[in-house]
């Protein structure tokens, strides 16, 4: 995802932040990541799924490094 500059691609990962209660730990990479790898999914799926798996695995970095197949350190 390309964006017009770094104060909008940090807008929409600070919306993002707000919307689904992500914390500040998760950077802006992980969480624009996270919504492009979830894209195919409207915004109440992701948001019902993003909740599901935060209250499955009980940590925002689990998600993401579960949903981006990352290593989870």
């Amino acid at each position: 995802m390309t964006f017009r500059t770094a104060a909008v691609r940090r807008n929409v990962a600070d919306n993002l932040r707000r919307e689904h209660a992500i914390p500040h730990a998760i950077s802006d990479d992980d969480i624009l990541s996270l919504r492009e790898e979830l894209a195919f999914m409207d915004a109440d799926e992701m948001h019902g799924y993003l909740r599901e798996e935060h209250a499955r695995l009980g940590c925002w970095s689990q998600v993401v490094a579960r949903n981006l197949s990352l290593e989870y350190a």
